[in-house]
């Protein structure tokens, strides 16, 4: 007989937890198998133990099926997990991403502000500016007006 391989070894002499075992379903199929198996061991009629063969392997096909398909459902459930946590951190960062872009915007609505403010205060000034230059004006004709008149 050749070595036996890893899961060979850990199906034969792996131990397996009792709470697991004590499922419903779980403690239902020992129990049909513990059945068939004791029905196997006492039964001398050939016919009989060719009988319990078969629905032994079949009980066995069914369970090594459904233990396939549960590492399967596995497989798609870690598959699926890492996926939306991909995407869970792929939405975290397009948060980030508006909220600088929120900053920025509100950074460039206040600046854009500041420069309206600073153009009106500025044609403000330009207008006093030129008030000014008017009263400068009116006061150097009076100044002409009264060095004339004297």
């Amino acid at each position: 007989m050749g070595r036996q391989s890893l899961l060979e070894k850990n199906l034969t002499n792996g131990k397996v937890l009792e709470f697991l075992l004590q499922r419903e379903d779980a403690a239902e199929k020992l129990s049909i198998s513990r059945k068939l198996l004791l029905r196997l061991y006492k039964s001398k009629q050939t016919d009989r133990k060719k009988n319990t063969l078969k629905i032994l392997d079949n009980l066995l096909m069914r369970l090594c099926s459904d233990s396939c398909d549960n590492i399967e459902n596995l497989k798609k459930l870690h598959a699926a997990s890492q996926k939306c946590s991909e995407q869970t951190r792929k939405r975290v960062e397009a948060q980030e991403l508006l909220l600088e872009e929120k900053r920025k915007n509100k950074k460039f609505h206040d600046i854009e502000r500041r420069l309206l403010q600073e153009r009106k205060l500025r044609y403000r000034i330009e207008a006093d500016f030129d008030k000014l230059l008017q009263q400068n004006t009116e006061l150097e004709k009076r100044l002409e007006t009264t060095e004339k008149t004297r």
